[in-house]
This record gives structure tokens, C-alpha cells and sequence, in this order.
């Protein structure tokens, strides 16, 4: 009844939910092609990503969707001072890297605006499936910022 309202040439797909206590929720913020932020947290999704101390967490700098083992062993211990007590595993950290979107693509989208943020979902199988992009840029310019 609900999809019957929209417009004929609209495009309907069907996904299973994604989300579970495996599932890896995520943000990347693309900033260049030397740098990226990834942030992730299993067992929850993007709206309360980092929210809970007690998840499997991830919070990083990458320079062309690639993390080192000396940049995730820094990340890991500023995490746990954060109070995070679980971290993601290298493995899992360089999966995700692997499965990004080529860069390329974030490269086109930086032409919309700054900064280019994609919110996905990491599931177990290796699966990452964009949820969401947006550009905070947009929001800090409307409010009068840089």
C-alpha cells in the first residue's frame, strides 16, 4: 500500500536488515586522499555509533584507506584512556579498508562539498553496505562557519 503511493518509474529494493550484535556499524570521513577518519563499533547502528564504551570499538586516521599496525596500536591505546574497554581487531580494521568504495568516488563527491561522510553497515561475511553519505561541511557553512 505504501510503495503503491509513489510514482511508477520510482526504484523499490529490498534488503534483509542488516543490523546485529555482529554487524559492524561505521562512518568514513573522506578528507583527502592522504587522509580519512574511520569510526566503528560492533553491535549497534550509525545513529548511536560510539556511544556505548562497552562495544568493540574503532576510531582512526587512515591515509589512502589504509591503516598501519603502528597508527591502529596508537589508536587502540587512546581509545582504552578514553574509557573504551574493547577494541576492534587489526584484521577487522583492514577488512573494512579492503571493502571501501573506490577512492575515486569519494574524490566525485568532494565536488558536491568538503568533507564527504559515508555510513555503512560491515557485516560478518565481509559485506559493506552503504547506508548513508553526507557532507558536514554543508551544515558548518550554513550556520555562518568557514
Amino acid at each position: 500500500m505504501i510503495i503503491g503511493k509513489y510514482p511508477e518509474t520510482t526504484w523499490v529494493e529490498f534488503a534483509p536488515r542488516p543490523w546485529n550484535d555482529r554487524t559492524i556499524a561505521g562512518r568514513l570521513i573522506y578528507t583527502s586522499m592522504e587522509n580519512q577518519v574511520l569510526e566503528i563499533q560492533q553491535g549497534t547502528v550509525p545513529a548511536k555509533l560510539l556511544n556505548d564504551r562497552q562495544l568493540p570499538t574503532y576510531v582512526g586516521e587512515l591515509s589512502f584507506f589504509e591503516a598501519t599496525r603502528r597508527g591502529y596500536l596508537d589508536d587502540s591505546r587512546r581509545l582504552r584512556e578514553m574509557g573504551h574497554l574493547n577494541i576492534c581487531s587489526f584484521t577487522t580494521v583492514k577488512n573494512i579498508c579492503r571493502a571501501m568504495p573506490p577512492m575515486i568516488s569519494f574524490e566525485e563527491l568532494r565536488f558536491i562539498s568538503r568533507f564527504p561522510t559515508l555510513e555503512f553497515v560491515f557485516t560478518e561475511t565481509g559485506w559493506l553496505m552503504a547506508i548513508d553519505i553526507d557532507w558536514p561541511a554543508q551544515y558548518i557553512e550554513k550556520k555562518g562557519g568557514r
